[in-house]
């Protein structure tokens, strides 16, 4: 094999013609990275992203989402949700596929990598915190080092640990297990260390990218200023996605591309009946089975 051309050679070389560098490495080691605004979009589509997560969660009836309609000491994560972003929104189908995020979720899923969740939250006022956890959801330990999701999260206000910022544990991806309720932090009530927890400081703008191991969470909020971020999490092709996307039309679809296309599973292989499994996208599968670049 030509080791020019071998898996995950294409993403690396499109990393460092974006000047990324720097992030795949912090990705690799630490398992996660953040992408400072001038390289994570162009100017002005942050600013057009948070619109329209603002406009939609207040057009919304709040208990469309059946968390906003929880008691908010026991919702997973508190604020005010928006699901299934990717039908609502051309801008929210954009940032699926911005070339920064979605490349570093490549360089860490592979190519085949599809769309497992899009989603959004605003958090005004007081806010509780988020328990330390990872996103290989429902995956049993050990958790396969590879990893089997990504997190792409777009930070559209100013992050700061007073704002409710994300924390992460630098290379807990390579635990490869979920974190125990003895190492909650004590800096969110736990009754663990603070010491290896790592505030997410950014403008916004940026974009924080970690892996599916990833230990993370939110620090609470106590004043007055809005949070707004929404998180794309891809999956590898072989999970099913949270979401289901068959609301999408054909049209919707074919406005974003061939890119967009296989982020919502429109060349999947798997849900056949008597037919049995198409050999043309089952053999577009494959290259997933050869590598974690795959």
């Amino acid at each position: 094999m030509d080791s020019a051309n071998g898996p995950g050679m294409s993403n690396f070389r499109e990393l460092c013609a974006m000047g990324l560098e720097k992030q795949i490495a912090e990705l690799d080691t630490f398992g996660f990275t953040i992408v400072p605004p001038e390289k994570a979009a162009p100017p002005g589509f942050a600013e057009r992203l948070r619109d329209a997560v603002i406009r939609h969660t207040r057009d919304q009836n709040s208990a469309t989402a059946e968390i906003n309609t929880i008691d908010r000491s026991k919702r997973p994560v508190d604020g005010e949700h928006l699901f299934h972003l990717v039908a609502r929104d051309p801008i929210f189908r954009e940032a699926t596929i911005a070339s920064a995020g979605y490349t570093l979720a490549a360089h860490v899923l592979g190519e085949s990598l599809r769309i497992y969740q899009s989603s959004s939250i605003l958090k005004t006022g007081d806010i509780l915190p988020v328990p330390m956890h990872c996103d290989s959801v429902s995956v049993p330990p050990p958790l396969p080092p590879w990893c089997v999701t990504c997190n792409v999260t777009w930070i559209l206000s100013d992050y700061t640990r007073e704002n409710g910022a994300l924390f992460l544990v630098p290379g807990s991806h390579r635990l490869c297990r979920h974190p125990t309720a003895a190492e909650q932090p004590k800096s969110i009530g736990g009754p663990g260390s603070d010491d290896n927890v790592v505030p997410v400081v950014a403008k916004s703008g940026s974009i924080c990218v970690f892996t599916g191991n990833t230990w993370h969470g939110a620090y609470g909020k106590s004043n007055d200023t809005t949070r707004v971020s929404l998180a794309t999490i891809y999956c590898r092709t072989f999970m099913m996605p949270a979401e289901d996307f068959g609301d999408l039309s054909d049209e919707t679809i074919s406005s974003h591309g061939e890119r967009f296309a296989k982020l919502v599973w429109r060349d999947k292989w798997q849900g056949y009946r008597d037919e049995g499994p198409s050999q043309e996208k089952l053999a577009l599968s494959r290259a997933s089975t050869q590598s974690p670049a795959g």
